[in-house]
């Protein structure tokens, strides 16, 4: 796949198999439960926001930042920065 980081596809199969799972807070943050792992993930709500994203199939890095755009109304360059941010914490989930 172009555009697509080995840690994002690292990160989607562990959610689609199952090794991880995402608990989302009332006020739009989040947690995930790496269950082999035993760690903790906490999230913010443009976390949970990707983590849905990539749950759903969404696997483009420009696609995740048109996400975030879209879902909180950012410029180009702060939804680049949160998602590379986003894929940086992830390099331990995977």
């Amino acid at each position: 796949m172009k555009d697509v980081p080995t840690t994002l596809l690292g990160f989607s199969r562990r959610l689609s198999e199952g090794e991880l799972c995402l608990t989302e807070m009332g006020d739009g943050s989040g947690v995930i439960l790496d269950l082999e792992g035993h760690q903790v993930l906490t999230l913010n709500a443009s976390g949970v926001v990707l983590v849905n994203a990539i749950a759903s199939g969404v696997l483009g890095l420009e696609d995740l930042v048109s996400v975030l755009r879209a879902r909180f109304h950012v410029d180009r360059d702060t939804a680049e920065h949160d998602v590379q941010e986003f894929l940086e914490e992830l390099g331990g989930y995977v």
